[in-house]
């Protein structure tokens, strides 16, 4: 939360698990900054990409293992190859 205190422009999305992950302290502080997108990873990380093209700075939160095996395709397509900043 307390990046989202200094840069307006972060913003958290999440796979269904801000308990876990610790991300329902910034859901809370900043809802508006706040996206839980189910648990869709592929999605969450799609997502990302476009918020990170469109100037903001989004923070992907979901398990390891359901984002190198889940989401990898769109992590090297959406995020490394046009250099996201994700």
């Amino acid at each position: 939360a307390q990046l989202g205190a200094e840069n307006e422009q972060v913003v958290v999305l999440d796979a269904d698990l801000s308990g876990s992950t610790k991300t329902a302290a910034f859901a809370k502080e900043f809802p508006r900054r706040f996206f839980n997108l189910g648990i869709a990873e592929a999605d969450l990380i799609g997502t990302a990409a476009g918020l990170a093209a469109a100037g903001k700075i989004p923070f992907a939160s979901t398990f390891a293992v359901f984002a190198a095996g889940r989401a990898y395709d769109q992590i090297r397509a959406s995020v490394a190859y046009p250099k996201l900043n994700v």
